[in-house]
């Protein structure tokens, strides 16, 4: 398995980890429970260091200087990350308006009964948007990617 494709798997994970990690979070400061918030956040810290440093001992890449493109040792691996980064543009497209509709939503009224509601879709979007672009990366690297 060459080095790009263990960095494909290896953030995919990292990322639902942290995302799973910033829907806690978040679900916790925005229900008023900010000590354990901050104690979530510090161990979302932790974690991610935790992985950074074993991938920086396990794959020899540092994790805070990470340039996928780098990583590609030929042509077809280059080709296949500049499709997956041309086709992860829809995928943010989206992200954002449904990030823009949320903002309406949260704008629109006053109502506190429908202030929890407003919360709870403001978590559910923060876990599409930092999950998705993962997942999508992910399946497309296997669908371009004919050796695997």
């Amino acid at each position: 398995m060459s080095k790009i494709k263990q960095y494909v798997i290896w953030s995919f994970y990292s990322n639902t980890l942290m995302t799973v990690m910033a829907m806690v979070w978040a679900g916790l400061y925005l229900f008023n429970y900010e000590t354990a918030s901050i104690a979530g956040l510090i161990i979302s810290v932790v974690i991610y260091a935790i992985f950074a440093f074993y991938v920086k001992k396990k794959l020899q890449i540092n994790v805070l200087k990470k340039n996928a493109l780098e990583l590609a040792t030929d042509e077809r691996e280059k080709s296949i990350i500049n499709k997956i980064n041309a086709d992860l543009i829809k995928d943010y497209t989206f992200i954002i308006s449904i990030g823009f509709g949320w903002g309406l939503l949260f704008l629109q009224g006053n109502d506190m009964s429908d202030f929890a509601f407003t919360k709870g879709i403001f978590i559910l979007w923060a876990g599409i948007a930092f999950f998705l672009p993962s997942y999508r990366y992910l399946t497309r690297w296997y669908k371009y990617d004919k050796e695997y």
